[in-house]
């Protein structure tokens, strides 16, 4: 194929398709036969380290353009990725990514394993995470019902106003090892009973009984081990107001 090459010296020579004769274009005298750059329909060669590529112009309308898109980065943005050790096949995992900058920033922790404002929670290398501030768990407002259902996983913490006597059926989507709190309310009648399912494990195999005085509450902290779920704590005929 035919090719265009620049000597290293400042000579351009021009080779016909079969490699076999050129002419010169002399800037002074051929003292290298190194040939720095190499062009053809194959792309453009490069001697490694010989040259440096100044794009004297690059701002948001002109410049290096991949694909005819122009790169819009820094070169101080580009150097950010000098020392990465990732390969093509782990950036080409953020194909397709639609985080913004902001987004991406949520991960930027000065320790792992620690928390702070505005970012993500992450583990240690002894998956241990150190929180600093307060942790809570939002409290849901469930429907009441007479055989009283409950989603644990969407809402492991809840509460409930009694507008007449329940019975708490079998929790749904419960984890082993988890941990969930229920306040049972009266309502401004009061005199509302509560029962529960056989999956609910008491101390001594017994249900406490539940305070039936208006607008009191009664509190249940439960933990699952797998089949039931056993009674941590309770507090009884509380005054929430």
């Amino acid at each position: 194929m035919a090719e265009i090459r620049i000597n290293a010296t400042g000579g351009v020579k021009l080779y016909d398709a079969d490699d076999s004769h050129y002419a010169q274009i002399i800037a002074g005298t051929i003292t290298s036969n190194v040939d720095l750059l190499t062009l053809n329909s194959a792309g453009i060669t490069v001697l490694d380290g010989a040259i440096d590529f100044d794009i004297a112009s690059h701002d948001t309308s002109n410049g290096l353009k991949l694909g005819g898109t122009l790169v819009t980065s820094t070169a101080a943005e580009l150097n950010i990725m000098d020392g990465v050790t990732s390969t093509a096949a782990e950036l080409n995992i953020l194909d397709g990514v639609t985080s913004t900058a902001t987004e991406l920033n949520y991960s930027d922790l000065t320790t792992l394993g620690t928390s702070a404002a505005s970012k993500v929670l992450t583990a240690d290398s002894n998956n241990l995470t150190k929180i600093t501030g307060g942790v809570y768990l939002e409290e849901a407002d469930l429907n009441f019902d007479a055989t009283q259902d409950w989603d644990v996983r969407a809402s492991p913490v809840a509460k409930v106003t009694l507008t007449d006597n329940v019975t708490f059926d079998l929790p749904t989507n419960p984890t082993t090892g988890q941990y969930i709190s229920i306040l049972c309310i009266q309502d401004n009648t009061g005199s509302r009973t509560i029962a529960w399912n056989d999956a609910f494990e008491f101390t001594g195999d017994e249900a406490p009984t539940a305070t039936t005085t208006a607008s009191k509450g009664d509190l249940f902290t439960f933990r699952y081990n797998g089949s039931k779920w056993l009674e941590v704590g309770r507090n009884l005929d509380l005054t929430l107001s």
